[in-house]
Formats: C-alpha cells, structure tokens, sequence
C-alpha cells in the first residue's frame, strides 16, 4: 500500500509534453467542477479550562520578551497546525494583560477587534484615541491603524482577539510594523511618553466612538431591536457615518435569546465565532451538541446546521462572522427551517 507522502505529484502524472511546458489540462485537475468537501466541524473552548490557560501564560512569558500574550484558538479537525485558523477565514485568539502591563505600539494589514470580557483598568489606543476595556466593550482597530494597550488595573485584563489573518495569509496581503517600545499616556507611572512617536492619523475632533462601542449602550438598546428571521433578538454594531458593518471583512453582532423560545434551525453561508457573554445553553451545530456557558468560545463553520437553546432565562451571544466577505464574492446563502 502506497503511503500518502509517497503518493505521486499531479505535475508528475501528467505526459511529459504538458508538464514541460507547465500547463495542466481542465479535465485533469484535482479541485475544478468538483463538488465542495464537507463542512469542518465545530469547535468549543470551555472558559472555565482557557481562563487558567491564559492566565498561567504570565510564569512563563512576559511582555519584554514577547509582542502580545496570547493564546490562539485554533479548529479542533485541523490536519495539523500549519494553517492558523479559528474557523474558515477567521482567526480568533485570548489576549491577556496584567497589572502595569503594556503592550508596545505596532499596526498590521489585518483587521482586528477586541471583546472584554474579564477585568477593569485596561485600556487600548487606538490612533492616538483611548478606549477604556470594560466587561462587553468591542473595540475596533481596522486596517493598519496603530494600536497599543495597557493596564492601570488591579486584576488581570483577559478579552477576546479576531482577526482576519487566513484571509490575508491567502491573499499574501500580510504587512505588520513595530512601533516605538513606547507611547503611552503620561498619567502612567514610570512611563516616559515621547509625543509624535506613534503617528495620530485621525483629525482631532474625530469621536472614539469609531473605534469603541461600549456594553452598556449595547445592553441597553438591544431589548428594542428586532428579532431576525432565526429568532433571535439582534444588535449589529455599524460605523455610525454609513452603517456598514464595522469592519470591511467582518461583521458584528449582540444577539439574545431567551428560555422557552423557538430559535429555527438555520444554515448561513459564513464562518462565524461566537462568544458567551451572559447566561447558559446548548447550540446543535451539525450532528454534535455543544453545552456553553458566560464567555466560552464556540464556532459555528460554514454550510453546517446549527439551533441554539437558552437554558438561563435569557442568553446572549456575541457573534463576529465574515459575512461581508461571502456577500462581495457573491456565496452569501441563507437557508432557515420554519420553527414548529
């Protein structure tokens, strides 16, 4: 039996005639007409399990020694880890800072947003705008816009990481650059802030609203939203000058359910993340049931079937997908079963 490392080439089993001249005949392809592989499988990471993960981090690196603490999370049916990837296109990770900690300035092509979800103190800047981390903030900081963090807390400050990397992987659009050890404000202590260091690209009368949507206003406004063709309550977080989805690549959502409530089961064309922000419950996703609680991390991959259950009197979810992405290349399908 031939092992699979051992398996021929496609470039070498084709004549010698096409291959020389390195052209391969339609017919002969491996990947053209044929039809789509199956849906990956979900995954789930338990908070109670990552928090310690994340936490424990600090005994063994600091941020001298490192760019970010960070854990990614990467899909349980990955063949191996070469391809970082949390679902389909999108990357997501759990960042963590302690007390006095700073993360050093630096800006990326990738997308990114930031989710709170334990500790007070922190802060991240932004383009020279500062947007304090409170428990359910979302914190933007879109394409090559310089970012730093830091933390004038007392506990350690945990959130949530997305990005758009396997998309900029696939594309090789990937460009990052460092900036200056510092550039924090002053009122740190033991900071030395060398203004102009890291270039403000923003116009000074430009709100931090741009890049900070703070829980309690989300909280606040999503009883009133209307509930979408699932049945689920939803709050889509939109740049307030066009109301387009925060992010060119990725779109964002607060979404509630409540007990007792039909939610349909429904099959989106997207690779989606989703984020436990109150309450507990199940999600069947595909053939496997996921049991989730306040801030796990579960994915729900495109083209799998997926029903959530609240068992708490009410649930609520943050949902990070590249839905943008499906719908400017034209795959964007949404399939939902009537509820009973």
């Amino acid at each position: 039996m031939t092992a699979p490392n051992d398996a021929p080439s496609l470039k070498d089993s084709i004549p010698p005639r096409w291959r020389d001249a390195n052209v391969l005949p339609l017919w002969l392809s491996r990947t053209a007409h044929k039809p789509p592989p199956p849906p990956p499988l979900p995954s789930h990471w338990a908070w109670e399990r990552l928090r310690g993960l994340i936490v424990d981090v600090q005994h063994e690196v600091d941020t001298d020694m490192v760019e970010r603490r960070v854990l990614q999370l990467l899909a349980a049916d990955l063949p191996d880890w070469s391809r970082e990837a949390t679902c389909g296109q999108v990357l997501g990770a759990i960042q963590c800072l302690m007390p006095g900690e700073r993360a050093r300035p630096h800006r990326h092509t990738m997308q990114a947003l930031r989710f709170m979800l334990e500790g007070s103190g922190a802060v991240t800047i932004v383009n020279g705008k500062e947007c304090p981390m409170e428990f359910g903030d979302l914190i933007l900081t879109p394409s090559m816009a310089w970012h730093e963090h830091y933390h004038g807390g007392t506990e350690p400050a945990l959130w949530l990481d997305v990005l758009d990397v396997p998309l900029h992987i696939a594309l090789q659009t990937i460009k990052f650059e460092a900036g200056p050890p510092y550039g924090l404000p002053s009122h740190i202590p033991d900071v030395a802030y060398a203004p102009g260091m890291v270039p403000v690209t923003d116009s000074p009368e430009k709100a931090s609203t741009q890049y900070r949507y703070p829980y309690a206003w989300a909280s606040a406004a999503l009883p009133h939203c209307p509930v979408n063709a699932v049945g689920l309550r939803e709050l889509r977080y939109v740049t307030p000058e066009t109301g387009d989805d925060a992010l060119h690549t990725l779109s964002c959502s607060l979404q509630q359910l409540e007990q007792d409530t039909a939610v349909a089961k429904h099959c989106l064309y997207e690779d989606r993340l989703c984020c436990v922000v109150e309450g507990e419950g199940y999600s069947e996703i595909g053939d496997m049931r996921i049991d989730w609680r306040s801030k796990d991390v579960f994915t729900i991959p495109r083209g799998q079937w997926a029903r959530h259950v609240s068992l708490s009197k009410r649930s609520r979810l943050f949902v990070v997908s590249n839905a943008p992405l499906m719908r400017w290349l034209g795959c964007y399908e949404a399939k939902i079963e009537p509820t009973c």
